[in-house]
């Protein structure tokens, strides 16, 4: 929601820095009724271990996996699923599968500690496969001198990825971002899928300097333009990324047609430190779009502050 930085210079504020999508939200192994009190020492039937999410977005999956939720639960050998609905400037989870869970294994070794889409739209498991978790139980075995759990079965060497893909998932024409130019890769920036673009921003970052100031030009143009609004914005935070951006470029964005547009304007001026005209931020906060008026309150937390 807010950063503690900001929420700092007003003491005694109700608002919050974070909010819980699925708030002490049960998960169940109705296959395994009694899985959780034999593994689970603290708060039995809920995440005790929740440690990777994935968001499907704008990936080869069908249209009802837009906007939804994937964690992993390495304890109970599960992923869970929930639909991400807009609650004002951030989010609720709801739960669309009724007393079970979207993947569960019946092999306690399972062990699913991350999740992620590919560039192919594909989601990729880490199975770290093993039956010991991290945190151990004080009820025995006994501890080594690193914290760890002596026992048998903890496993060294054996690892397994997972690929799951839909199965009416188009075939998506994925670039070779390794033997892209700088005109190639600010074109990757309109792929349809997000991890292509965020591949395409990181590549283009580790070019030398150059090459990138001579992606400058076309990362102004790609702004400037009328593509999609995805491909504006990774144009946007990658002139962040270099420094370079034009005076007034924040302050017209800020005003742009597109909410995702406007929002990642106030969040990129967040990112610098950027001032910007009181009545930039004075129209912003009337903002028919509550991400746009969270991002902008954000935007004036991180200026800078004038005597």
């Amino acid at each position: 929601m807010l950063p503690e930085s900001i929420l700092a210079k007003a003491p005694g504020t109700p608002a919050k820095a974070f909010s819980s999508v699925n708030p002490h939200r049960p998960i169940l192994r109705t296959d395994l009724p009694d899985r959780a009190p034999l593994l689970q020492i603290d708060q039995v039937g809920y995440y005790t271990a929740a440690c990777s999410v994935a968001v499907q977005e704008h990936g080869a999956w069908p249209e009802e996996y837009r906007d939804t939720i994937f964690t992993t639960e390495p304890i109970l050998d599960i992923i869970h699923f929930e639909k991400l609905i807009p609650s004002g400037p951030t989010f609720l989870g709801e739960v669309t599968i009724k007393d079970r869970e979207w993947l569960r294994s019946m092999d306690h070794w399972f062990c699913p500690i991350d999740v992620s889409f590919g560039p192919d739209g594909a989601m990729y498991i880490l199975d770290f496969y093993t039956p010991v978790v991290a945190h151990n139980d004080t009820r025995g075995p006994l501890h080594s001198k690193s914290g760890a759990s002596v026992r048998p079965d903890r496993e060294h060497y054996f690892g397994r990825i997972y690929r799951i893909q839909h199965e009416s998932a188009p075939k998506l024409d994925i670039p070779d971002l390794s033997k892209a130019d700088v005109a190639g890769l600010v074109a990757a920036f309109d792929h349809p899928n997000k991890v292509v673009r965020f591949n395409a921003l990181r590549v283009l970052m580790d070019k030398d300097a150059g090459l990138l100031a001579s992606a400058v030009g076309p990362l102004v143009i790609k702004v400037r333009s009328d593509a999609k609004a995805e491909a504006r914005i990774q144009a946007l935070w990658a002139l962040q990324r270099l420094d370079r951006l034009e005076d007034g470029m924040l302050r017209v964005l800020c005003a742009d047609a597109d909410a995702d547009v406007r929002k990642n304007a106030f969040l990129v001026a967040e990112a610098s430190h950027s001032k910007l005209p009181t009545e930039v931020f004075a129209k912003a906060l009337e903002d028919a779009e509550p991400r746009v008026r969270l991002a902008a309150l954000r935007a004036m937390g991180a200026a800078p502050l004038e005597a």
